[in-house]
C-alpha cells in the first residue's frame, strides 16, 4: 500500500530490491518499474527473505539458466513474487508434475514457462 511504501528507505530497502531484480532477471529500471506497477506490494517483501528465495526456486524448478528468461517469467507474472514458496509454488510445481502426461518435472516446468500465470492461481 501506498502508505506502508512511503516510509521505506530509497537507499537500504528500495533501491538494494530493485538492483536484485535486475541482476537476477537481467532487468533494466523500467521492466521492474512495470513489475511494481503491476504488483505494487512487491516493495513490501523481504529481498533476503522472499524476493531472491522466490528466484532461486523459479529459477531451479523451471530449469532456467538464462537470467532474461526468468525476467521475461516475472514480467508476464509479477505476482508470482507474492506466492509462498512451500505453500503455493511448490505444490504447483508437484501438482503440474504428477498430473501431465509424461509424469515429469521436465514437462511440468515447460507448461509453467509457457503459461507463467498458472503459478499465480489459487491451489
Amino acid at each position: 500500500s501506498a502508505p506502508a511504501v512511503m516510509g521505506l528507505s530509497l537507499m537500504e530497502n528500495l533501491r538494494p530490491k530493485a538492483a536484485s531484480l535486475m541482476r537476477t532477471c537481467a532487468l533494466n529500471p523500467y521492466q521492474v518499474g512495470y513489475i511494481v506497477s503491476t504488483s505494487p506490494q512487491t516493495l513490501l517483501l523481504s529481498r533476503k527473505s522472499k524476493i531472491e528465495p522466490i528466484l532461486t526456486y523459479l529459477a531451479s524448478a523451471l530449469m532456467i539458466s538464462d537470467p532474461g528468461e526468468l525476467g521475461k517469467i516475472v514480467q508476464k507474472a509479477p505476482r508470482v513474487l507474492l506466492q509462498g514458496l512451500e505453500t503455493s509454488l511448490a505444490v504447483k510445481m508437484e501438482m503440474l508434475t504428477k498430473n501431465n502426461a509424461q509424469k515429469s518435472k521436465e514437462a511440468a516446468a515447460a507448461i509453467l514457462r509457457k503459461n507463467p500465470a498458472l503459478m499465480v492461481t489459487s491451489n
